[in-house]
């Protein structure tokens, strides 16, 4: 979809009753913009923890510190909860930020109550 430069943001419109919002964003393609899915609270499970968003089967949140040391950190403390539930998080780190992305791959790769749990306590270490 080819749109003007003043076009890019937050769409929303008569049919936001049946269409979610959405934010326009560029494509790889110069002049070239696809929708893509902003609001959250429109396609997370009520269950989903606080900061997490569910989408395709996973549980998904990016933690930003202050610098590598910091979410370096974190992640010690993440790998020791994991492993002390048995249940181990896809994640990536790139200097201060960590995604991590938990679903339960003994039950088909969706979320379980298994990931809420973490989720929930790695929301903890927050704190």
């Amino acid at each position: 979809m080819k749109q003007p430069e003043h076009f890019a943001g937050i769409v929303q419109g008569i049919f936001t009753k049946f269409v979610p919002t959405f934010i326009v964003a560029k494509s790889g393609i110069p002049g070239q913009w696809y929708p893509t899915l902003l609001s959250s609270e429109l396609m997370n499970e009520p269950n989903t923890p606080p900061g997490w968003l569910h989408r395709q089967n996973q549980l998904i949140r990016t933690f930003t510190f202050v610098d590598f040391s910091e979410a370096f950190a974190f992640m010690t403390r993440v790998a020791i909860l994991a492993e002390k539930a048995n249940h181990h998080p896809e994640w990536s780190n790139v200097y201060n930020r960590v995604k991590i992305a938990l679903s339960t791959h003994d039950h088909g790769g969706v979320v379980t109550d298994y990931d809420t749990d973490l989720a929930l306590q790695i929301n903890a270490l927050l704190k």
